[in-house]
């Protein structure tokens, strides 16, 4: 058996569930958050309504299709999926969907680490 199988097939028994586990773990993370600054601003009240440029909306959109593509490339590659490429296909897409462009949280993040990678460029 060649080195370069072997290594191949480990990374696929152990990166490809781990990189899963670890998607699904960041999506519910960011369920969490959202639940918890929906409760700490309360049921009543004004509610504020953001509108996002187009700058900022393309970023969201950029990082969508990016994970998007890096994860359904990996569902559709890794031996390990082969029985369930659909299904993890699927629970990539609405995962990454959810994160990248409903989530207040992780899209509030988003823009401020663009912002921040912003005035590194000028320096």
């Amino acid at each position: 058996m060649n080195l370069r199988m072997l290594i191949a097939g480990l990374a696929d028994a152990y990166l490809f569930p781990l990189l899963q586990l670890v998607l699904v773990l960041f999506g519910v993370f960011c369920l969490v958050l959202e639940q918890r600054l929906r409760n700490r601003a309360g049921g009543g009240g004004v509610s504020l309504e953001i509108t996002r440029s187009s700058d900022s909306m393309a970023v969201f959109y950029g990082l969508y299709a990016a994970l998007t593509g890096v994860f359904v490339s990996l569902s559709l590659v890794a031996d390990v999926a082969k029985d369930h490429r659909v299904l993890f296909v699927l629970l990539d897409v609405a995962i990454i969907a959810y994160v990248c462009l409903l989530n207040p949280w992780f899209r509030n993040k988003l823009i401020g680490w663009t912002e921040t990678l912003k005035k590194l460029e000028k320096r």
